[in-house]
């Protein structure tokens, strides 16, 4: 550790110079936790709430949301999805579909992804809420390959046809 961070808290391979924090507000787990021994008097939520996420790394984009890669104090990993913005009408600012409403999708989309958290292999949910103001899914970080680093191998895929999978 270098003299400029001397008597700071350092997580492991991350400066804490890099870090920006954020707040999970209205968290609303996705399964009740129970605190015992030396963290009976803690916040069970705690660990959930304050994050840290670097400003200029690890954020994907999809089409309705941004997921990234957070921590918290613990130095746990987490991928945070958060809804894009939104218009007053609650469309997404850069969806014109009549009628559509993104915070519902989203909604639809967390209950989803609880239900498959329950199974092998899917990323284990661990609640929602918001992130000034904007809708919000806490889930667990899975490293590894994207789908859209994976399209390539996917599109060549050969169905049992004959035909070539696109």
């Amino acid at each position: 550790m270098d003299n400029a961070h001397e008597g700071r808290v350092s997580f492991e391979g991350v400066q804490p110079a890099y870090l920006g924090a954020l707040s999970l507000e209205d968290f609303e787990p996705a399964r009740p936790v129970a605190l015992e021994g030396r963290d009976a008097g803690r916040d069970p939520y705690a660990r959930y709430t304050l994050l840290f996420v670097k400003e200029s790394g690890a954020r994907r984009a999809g089409a309705s949301a941004l997921v990234y890669k957070v921590m918290n104090s613990d130095t746990e990993f987490f991928a945070l999805k958060r809804l894009r913005p939104m218009t007053e009408e609650g469309t997404l600012e850069n969806d014109m579909t009549p009628g559509h409403s993104a915070r519902d999708a989203f909604d639809e989309e967390y209950r989803t992804q609880l239900d498959l958290s329950n199974l092998p292999c899917f990323p284990e949910v661990f609640g929602r809420g918001t992130v000034e103001g904007d809708p919000a899914i806490l889930m667990e970080w899975v490293e590894g390959e994207t789908l859209a680093s994976a399209e390539e191998a996917l599109a060549t895929q050969v169905a049992a046809s004959g035909e070539r999978c696109a």
